[in-house]
């Protein structure tokens, strides 16, 4: 049992591995790589570069903080966040980035592959599976099982996401995920640009009024974005939100 998150890795951690963990019963989350004071243009050595979260079982955590992430990363380059499972956590299973716009960071190169993730955000709203922020170029969401984020009804705004690029998170590749049985609603870009989706299921929402795939903040900031090559099922009255230029 943990009052807060399991470990910690702060500014200037290089190459750790963190593998074959099992984190539960946590306070808050499970793992945090980097500092909500960095810089977003920080570089070596202060910059937590190379690390790498595998094979671990993430589970049953914010029960004192609700907010807390099962894995929450800030500004941070090549990490590498991959076959692990996440599950029963209040807010977001895999938090990627710590800038809120779409200037240029040091923050990229970073992989969220081959993780299943299911029965998160089950608390607060406005969170997601996998959320990132800011521009991250080289950053890849590839590869991931996601299911059942159930609508909570104390959230403010009912937002269980599946895939939520959020504020200004830019050049990062999604591909070949499934996702099904999510809160609202699957995929949603908020203002980034420059982004790829492509190739991935995106199944049924629990919440038919919301639009399947959204982009709420800044459109006109939207741009460069392709989505191609996805299966989607959805069974509400709309798909996107509205028109994007």
């Amino acid at each position: 049992s943990t009052g807060a998150y399991a470990i910690g890795l702060g500014q200037g951690c290089q190459e750790n591995r963190l593998e074959g963990l099992k984190l539960y019963d946590l306070g808050g989350g499970g793992i945090k790589i980097g500092d909500i004071r960095m810089d977003r243009n920080a570089t070596f050595p202060a910059l937590p570069t190379g690390n790498v979260v595998s094979n671990c079982l993430i589970t049953d955590g914010g029960i004192v903080h609700y907010s807390a992430n099962a894995v929450w990363a800030g500004i941070v380059r090549d990490t590498q966040v991959v076959h692990n499972e996440i599950r029963r956590f209040p807010y977001s299973g895999i938090a990627v980035g710590w800038s809120w716009s779409n200037a240029p960071t040091s923050c990229g190169g970073n992989r969220i592959e081959y993780n299943h993730i299911h029965h998160v955000v089950s608390l607060l709203g406005d969170g997601a599976s996998i959320y990132t922020l800011g521009n991250q170029p080289g950053t890849t969401i590839r590869h991931n099982h996601i299911h059942d984020n159930h609508q909570s009804r104390f959230a403010h705004q009912p937002w269980q996401l599946a895939i939520y690029l959020d504020e200004g998170s830019g050049h990062i590749l999604t591909e070949n995920n499934l996702v099904y049985r999510v809160g609202t609603h699957a995929f949603n870009i908020n203002g980034g640009s420059h982004n790829t989706t492509r190739n991935n299921i995106f199944g049924p929402t629990h919440n038919a009024d919301a639009p399947f795939i959204r982009c709420y903040l800044r459109k006109h900031e939207a741009v460069g974005n392709t989505i191609t090559g996805n299966l989607v099922y959805w069974d509400g009255d709309v798909l996107i939100d509205s028109a994007w230029p």
